[in-house]
């Protein structure tokens, strides 16, 4: 017996084999066999294969699919859920820069809106004489008058005419919520609501309106009675058509709205005010309700 190099592998074999042995045994490890111990004090290994990142990003591909298909059907619910749902505004009773959209009763013919209290919102009454304003959606009521010297008001919301002119009446329940009414006190057999007399000028109160700077005529829902919804910090010059007749202006809350001298109503909080303006014994008032 005698060895024998191999000209493949370059070891040194024993010529009773036929072929090379470790050549053979190279072979088998190629095609997956396992290692079955060392051969001539050397130890073969077998070459592990790299682990593959296919499944992993197959399965985060997977995963972003369903995360775009749960936002995409249900997002609207779940975004609604982090945040607290806002009352929606209705902006269809506001004034814009391209004009005023009074809530049924600027251009158009509607009844006023309504908005926290219900209350009437104008009383009439002759010097001496009594009324009650009727008010509902709270529970108990504190009442004050913009003028004790024009009309009062107790604790049942019952008015008493003391002297001629426009007083505001508020009325605000236990809940904060408030509302308005404008009180016209005229003198023993006095008019309201007709023809009256301003500096040799007559005035109809039926045939007025008002106008903005923009050219858009705003309609009285009841004589010599206007109703103008605005968002704050909104303004605009009103101007009184139907007569020549200078008005003086002034607000039952000024913290709510304001009509200046050259009437420019603005509009400064959220809240209800009714805007005054006095020709001689000619009142005329605006309701004005800012969101």
């Amino acid at each position: 017996m005698k060895l024998v190099k191999c000209n493949r592998c370059g070891e040194m074999y024993s010529d009773s084999y036929r072929n090379c042995p470790f050549c053979e045994e190279e072979e088998h490890f190629r095609k997956g066999a396992r290692y079955t111990g060392p051969r001539n004090g050397r130890r073969r290994e077998t070459r592990r294969r790299a682990p593959s990142i296919v499944g992993p990003v197959v399965i985060l591909i997977v995963i972003l699919i369903l995360a775009l298909l749960v936002w995409h059907f249900l997002g609207d619910k779940l975004a609604l859920r982090r945040s607290p749902e806002e009352t929606p505004v209705d902006t269809s009773d506001t004034v814009t820069p391209g004009g005023v959209t009074p809530g049924g009763n600027g251009t158009g013919d509607g009844a006023a809106p309504q908005s926290g209290l219900e209350m009437d919102k104008t009383l009439q009454l002759a010097v001496g004489q009594s009324g009650t304003i009727n008010v509902s959606g709270g529970t108990e009521y504190d009442w004050i008058s913009s003028d004790p010297t024009v009309a009062t008001v107790n604790g049942s919301g019952e008015v008493t005419a003391i002297g001629e002119g426009t007083a505001i009446i508020t009325a605000t329940d236990v809940g904060g919520d408030s509302a308005v009414c404008s009180v016209t006190v005229t003198g023993e057999g006095g008019q309201s609501g007709g023809d009256s007399q301003s500096g040799g000028a007559t005035v109809n109160l039926s045939g007025l309106t008002l106008k903005t700077e923009y050219g858009t005529t705003i309609k009285p829902y009841e004589t010599g009675k206007f109703d103008i919804s605005m968002k704050k910090g909104e303004a605009f010059r009103l101007t009184v058509e139907g007569t020549d007749a200078a008005f003086t202006w002034s607000s039952a809350d000024s913290t709510v709205a304001t009509m200046s001298e050259k009437g420019t109503l603005k509009a400064v909080n959220k809240g209800n005010s009714i805007i005054t303006g006095r020709s001689g014994d000619t009142a005329i008032s605006i309701y004005v309700r800012v969101s």
